[in-house]
């Protein structure tokens, strides 16, 4: 996989819901080069966070505040907590699957 490539993209291809949608279910720091409305979409970024939580970088504060999104990073890999708003960073839920995640550390 090439995601240099896309960012070559017409502006139109990476305003494209069903496009993005498709890239980022195969490399989601695709959505880096997404539009700032479509790293806005819920259904976007959480494809994006599903093929990995690295990609909760380009997401926009509104889905980093979303304990869907969240949740699905933060099952992956506990250090997507520091991408976490305050809110949810005050979840109980996002915090046990950080701590779940992490907790073999703390030991």
């Amino acid at each position: 996989k090439n995601r240099n490539s896309l960012q070559y993209a017409a502006k139109e291809l990476m305003n494209n819901h069903e496009i993005l949608l498709t890239a980022v279910k195969k490399d989601g720091m695709l959505l880096q080069y997404a539009s700032k409305e479509l790293q806005n979409n819920h259904e976007i970024v959480l494809a994006a966070v599903n093929q990995t939580w690295r990609s909760l970088f380009y997401a926009s504060q509104e889905q980093r505040n979303d304990c869907e999104v969240m949740l699905a990073g933060v099952k992956q890999d506990w250090r997507s907590f520091g991408y976490s708003s305050q809110e949810q960073k005050n979840n109980h839920e996002i915090i046990l699957a950080a701590v779940n995640g992490y907790g073999r550390s703390l030991v």
